[in-house]
């Protein structure tokens, strides 16, 4: 009988050892880790808000953030850094342009100075993406989130599928889904009448009909559930990105984490199908002398061809192919919507610009040439005005990165844990790097390219797409898409704000209309 009073006492024991080294840690990283880390980077002179237990910042982001978009914009103006980034506005104003903030008890260092923003770039297994364990593989996975030699890896495999030369099928979808979407509008309209239409709703199902075609060979409607399904995810994710921070959140059973990963299961079911036609239709097609028809069949031949040549484990599994697929579907809709509502939002504002852009594509194109590839590359007043909607409003406003081994950057000592931030936004609309008018559309400023359109007092001004070996790898992609597209549509209508647009740009994974994009529409005589 004694036996088990000492059991008992064992087990007891345990319970308190193991609640113990649970309140040890939970002290180390909600207290310790955060003052030691606030210490070293207050020594090394630089500033930012004090550390607050557990929450950090995020009460005072999220009510500055909702304070900033509880209502429309009173005019359109471009000035949106305080509506959509105000915490970060008011911590370089009060702090410098290299200060830090807390997300959570994790201290990151807001990055806007242009010299280390480059080092920043250009370190990429220094400074690699942070964990961010609530979202990792259930919104994007893949190349956009690995680091070392798994991305390099993947990065060469997924290179030739977004060549130049292999993106005339991006060409070619744009061409076949914008023509079905100019039949649908070109309904609805006469010579006489004009037609209000909201081409938010339009821009979505285009790009997303644009990417199943020239990327997985399908339509929008075969794809349809996938696009919903990953719009869905997109709206959970971001209801608890503030949660991140806590260590094991995503695997507790909360009723949104159980949807999430139910809502990633059937993307995976739905891109395996996917997948599995594709691979079945390249096997039956012969000896593969004939061109690969989609960016998938690339992608897939040239892991094919890598674990051929250098081994099995030098290829992506299957798994690994889906992740990259489910990447392509989200990054393919999102970023080239967000560029095109918003440049058709601004040439509706800026019809000078819009009759300018239309002359350039009618001097290439004519009015029923079909739009080639060539002639895409001749298109400099559109590229001048593309390129600054993705300054005014860039598809991401923000890029993460983490120290996990202690570095210097520029004259700063950074301890590991540290995160950065470099705030996209905040820099492309900086007066000291664009001039005075640095909120006004002014397609101008880019008349002498890229390097020539800052003030020159940064190096690195302009990163819509990122920059560096990690830029992004679809930016061919999305430029081709979004040329083609517009020329269709500029040469077959004008478009004009409707009066009931109200400005309301907000951020989830690319910057959109709050209310919608409702434009009036008219056709062109012809």
């Amino acid at each position: 009988m004694e036996a088990l009073p000492s059991a008992t006492s064992f087990m007891a024991a345990a319970l308190a050892v193991t609640v113990l080294a649970f309140l040890w840690k939970a002290v180390v990283v909600l207290l310790l880790t955060p003052w030691r880390l606030e210490r070293s980077l207050r020594g090394e002179g630089l500033n930012g808000s004090p550390y607050r237990l557990m929450v950090g910042d995020l009460l005072e982001m999220n009510r500055l953030k909702k304070e900033a978009q509880s209502d429309p914009m009173p005019e359109f103006s471009n000035n949106i850094v305080s509506r959509l980034l105000p915490f970060f506005q008011k911590s370089v104003e009060k702090y410098g342009n290299c200060c830090f903030r807390w997300v959570g008890p994790a201290p990151v260092l807001v990055v806007t100075d242009g010299i280390l923003v480059r080092e920043v770039l250009k370190r990429v297994y220094e400074f690699e993406k942070p964990d961010m364990r609530v979202n990792r593989n259930v919104l994007v996975s893949g190349l956009v989130l690995l680091e070392g030699h798994k991305w390099a890896k993947h990065r060469k495999i997924l290179s030739p599928a977004f060549h130049l030369n292999k993106l005339k099928s991006v060409l070619a979808a744009s061409i076949v889904s914008c023509a079905e979407l100019i039949h649908k509008w070109e309904t609805l309209i006469s010579p006489e009448i004009s037609c209000e239409v909201n081409v938010l709703t339009d821009m979505e199902i285009l790009t997303g009909n644009i990417t199943a075609r020239a990327a997985i060979g399908s339509s929008y409607e075969e794809g349809k559930a996938i696009f919903q399904l990953q719009s869905e995810q997109v709206a959970n994710v971001f209801k608890t990105l503030h949660l991140a921070f806590i260590p094991g959140y995503s695997f507790l059973p909360t009723k949104i984490n159980r949807r999430m990963k139910q809502v990633d299961r059937q993307v995976r079911h739905l891109l395996k199908g996917v997948v599995d036609g594709r691979l079945k239709y390249l096997k039956n097609r012969g000896d593969g002398t004939e061109a690969a028809e989609n960016l998938l069949d690339v992608l897939l031949e040239s892991n094919s061809r890598e674990m051929e040549e250098r081994g099995h484990e030098k290829g992506m599994n299957m798994k690994e192919v889906m992740d990259e697929c489910k990447g392509i579907y989200l990054a393919g809709q999102e970023t080239t919507a967000s560029l095109l509502i918003w440049t058709l939002i601004l040439l509706s504002k800026h019809l000078d610009w819009q009759s300018k852009a239309r002359e350039e594509i009618l001097q290439v194109f004519g009015e029923d040439k079909e739009i080639n590839f060539n002639g895409l590359f001749q298109l400099k007043t559109m590229n001048m005005i593309l390129n600054e909607v993705l300054r005014l409003y860039p598809p991401a406003t923000l890029i993460y990165r983490k120290v996990n081994k202690a570095t210097k950057l520029g004259p700063y000592y950074l301890p590991a844990g540290v995160h950065i931030q470099v705030p996209i936004l905040l820099i492309h609309h900086d007066r000291q790097l664009w001039g005075e008018d640095a909120q006004v559309f002014n397609p101008n400023r880019f008349s002498n390219g890229v390097s020539n359109a800052g003030t020159g007092k940064s190096p690195l001004p302009f990163l819509p797409f990122s920059s560096g070996v990690r830029v992004c790898i679809g930016r061919d992609f999305s430029s081709i898409e979004s040329k083609a597209v517009l020329a269709m549509i500029l040469r077959r209508f004008t478009v004009e704000l409707s009066p009931s647009y109200r400005h309301s740009p907000s951020a989830m994974l690319s910057i959109r209309p709050q209310h919608g994009a409702p434009l009036i529409l008219r056709k062109l005589p012809g």
